[in-house]
């Protein structure tokens, strides 16, 4: 049987080094990387183009957006699966927009994955993939401390900016996310803790210990 070929483009994390062992014990993919540069992920499809390659949108080194937009001109044959912590219909849209044939949480069982990755190999245009509570599980969190309000590490640093009064162009540069990244974050966070706008979120912030 032929073997999908994966190329992964993410941050090392528990979520992604599951990934690669899940990926690599499994005899219907051969991974033929992982990288988490910009830099590296050119010069490796420069090389070897996969079938299928995982990019995480979400990594500071590499601009998923803009990432997504330059292997749409110069590797159209490559199907790209967009992970991210982010179950944002903005960001879900924009993503679809750009060419990906998929959009998955990065935390997805890999049993679902695997079904996933495979109907995208066989020539599925589309799907969110978010649809279906049972099938997902919830968020993997950082930091046990702020798990009660399904806050990530990445969602606890864009506060604590916001607290320090950086604008959404500060935290970008800060971050090395563009601001559409950083926006998208806001948002989540907005729509987790149920709030309406930065002066709550600060105050609900420091009520909660989540910045001094």
């Amino acid at each position: 049987m032929m073997k999908v070929k994966i190329l992964i483009a993410a941050d090392q994390s528990f979520a992604t080094d599951d990934l690669i062992s899940s990926l690599g014990n499994d005899d219907s993919f051969e991974l033929l990387d992982s990288v988490n540069t910009r830099k590296t992920l050119v010069n490796t499809l420069s090389q070897a183009v996969p079938d299928i390659l995982i990019l995480d949108i979400n990594m500071p080194l590499l601009d998923g957006i803009d990432t997504l937009t330059a292997l749409a001109q110069k590797y159209p044959s490559v199907r790209t699966v967009a992970i991210s912590n982010y179950a944002s219909l903005r960001l879900i849209t924009e993503i679809r927009k750009l060419g990906a044939k998929g959009y998955l949480l990065s935390n997805t069982p890999f049993h679902y994955f695997k079904k996933i990755v495979l109907e995208i190999y066989g020539g599925l245009n589309w799907g969110e993939y978010l649809e279906n509570d049972e099938e997902q599980p919830t968020s993997y969190y950082l930091s046990a401390d702020f798990k009660a309000f399904h806050l990530t590490k990445r969602e606890i640093e864009v506060i604590q900016l916001m607290n320090k009064q950086f604008n959404t162009n500060e935290i970008s540069d800060f971050l090395y996310l563009s601001e559409f990244a950083i926006q998208t974050i806001k948002e989540n966070i907005f729509l987790k803790l149920g709030i309406q706008n930065e002066n709550q979120l600060i105050s609900f912030a420091k009520e909660n210990k989540i910045v001094d």
